[in-house]
């Protein structure tokens, strides 16, 4: 397979993850309007689909997602309302985006009319009355220019971000953007006072602080462009790369705390070597002689533990593995664990006090082997849960039920094969007890049960494993 289909295969699989985390976003935002948090992961999901979309190439997925984001933008800063039309809009976009993944020939003329609908619908739900500046603008996702494929690394940045002194005046809340940078990946954020006036000069309308962040992201450089992107022009915004991490067996030597203070330009090389002469730490020294201040210590400091961090972490925390590799890895085990336990058997036949102890040994590294091994494909229910959530609401909608959809254990474990083969029965089942055991509300008013029927659906219980 080709370095180019590596990584559209990639693209497509987080995709469709992000979309799985799209649709439970909007379902609680649906049950729960004041939900920041779900609407805000919501925004994030969407951005991530649409910036990467445009480094990969899929410039028709993330020209559509661009519009939902731009929507979602508008309802994280309260100018446009959480209604049923948005639900609806947002959920129906997340079925267009998924079609446009499983279409590498490029979806069909009469679903790009469909896209082109839920364009006009989301626009429409844009107030008029907005500032020629908040309008959605154009997005044109060809003419950026793809990221060298070094930027897709895990890459450390450094990024130095003062709002204007009026950005309240502007309705913009910088705290929100720093929220989203925090979406982006591992961020640590120190404040800057260096332009706080005193109490005498002090305005309470004007801005004054700034922030140095040091964000670690695979996300690329345009994503992180893109979250100041309104705010850009009345803002001092410096983006430059520190550090590209690879998974290696040796560790980079870490920049020293002197030499981060004289590339970010907050104290000179003369400044540093005449520290250098002193025995306390450098840090101190700076400190005491009052040649910066503590605040920008202590952002430098963060930033050489956050190399640090990235460095004793290099390995990355899960790895997507094909489940043919995984099946051939379980059968491969299974042979062992037959073998192991001949061996056991010639062993005891035999009755060797030194053949006895590396026998033992082996029975119990294959016995964990065959446990760990056994676990990789394990996988929580509660993603199945999921699907059953947006089927009991289109099917309430569909048949004018008012249906509520209950589920505990969603943090049971089950065999990925197990969970597969056992969606297409419960999607079933769900109908039925839907279409034949649950009445409209017509006919429960009439029986006097006012209610909303609740369909519970419990965890399976599961046996023990041997």
């Amino acid at each position: 397979m080709s370095e180019e289909n590596k990584f559209s295969d990639g693209y497509r699989q987080e995709a469709q993850e992000l979309l799985v985390q799209v649709e439970e976003s909007i379902l609680d935002i649906e049950e729960n309007p004041e939900d920041l948090e779900a609407i805000n992961r919501l925004f994030r999901a969407m951005h991530t689909i649409k910036g990467s979309g445009a480094m990969f190439g899929f410039d028709d997925i993330a020209a559509f997602t661009h519009h939902v984001e731009s929507a979602m933008d508008k309802v994280r800063e309260g100018l446009v309302p959480i209604t049923e039309a948005l639900i609806n809009l947002v959920l129906s976009s997340r079925d267009h985006i998924k079609r446009m993944l499983e279409s590498p020939d490029g979806i069909e003329p009469e679903e790009k009319k469909n896209g082109e609908v839920i364009i006009a619908a989301l626009r429409e739900l844009i107030p008029d009355d907005l500032p020629a500046q908040e309008k959605e603008p154009e997005f044109f996702a060809s003419p950026q220019p793809e990221e060298p494929k070094s930027k897709q690394l895990n890459t450390s940045y450094r990024i130095r971000f003062k709002p204007s002194e009026d950005v309240f005046s502007t309705g913009m809340d910088p705290a929100l953007l720093l929220d989203e940078l925090a979406g982006l990946g591992d961020c640590r954020i120190s404040v800057l006072t260096d332009h706080l006036p005193v109490l005498e000069g002090f305005d309470p309308e004007r801005f004054y602080l700034a922030w140095d962040i040091i964000l670690t992201s695979t996300c690329g450089l345009n994503a992180i462009k893109d979250v100041f992107i309104f705010v850009e022009d009345d803002s001092e915004i410096s983006i430059s790369v520190i550090q590209e991490h690879a998974i290696t067996e040796r560790e980079e030597p870490l920049p020293k705390l002197g030499d981060i203070l004289v590339d970010r330009g907050d104290i000179s090389r003369e400044a540093i070597d005449q520290a250098l002469g002193h025995q306390k730490k450098i840090g101190e020294v700076l400190l005491g002689e009052g040649a910066i201040s503590k605040e920008k210590i202590n952002s430098a400091l963060k930033e050489q533990q956050s190399l640090r961090s990235v460095q004793q972490n290099s390995v990355s925390s899960s790895v997507r593995v094909p489940s043919d590799r995984l099946d051939k890895l379980i059968n491969l085990v299974g042979e062992l664990v037959i073998t192991q336990a001949s061996l056991t058997q010639v062993s005891a036949d035999i009755d060797h006090a030194d053949l006895a102890g590396p026998v033992e040994d082996i029975q119990r590294l294959t016995g964990e082997l065959r446990d760990n091994v056994l676990n990789i494909r394990m996988m929580p229910i509660g993603a199945t849960f999921t699907k059953f959530r947006r089927l009991v609401r289109d099917l309430s909608s569909e048949l004018g039920k008012e249906i509520n959809l209950n589920t505990s254990g969603a943090e049971t474990e089950m065999d990925k094969t197990i969970l597969e083969r056992l969606d297409d029965p419960l999607v079933h089942l769900i109908r039925n007890s839907i279409d034949h055991g649950i009445e409209t509300a017509e006919v429960r008013e009439k029986n006097g049960n006012l209610l909303p029927e609740l369909f519970s659906f419990p965890p399976p219980t599961l046996a023990p494993m041997s």
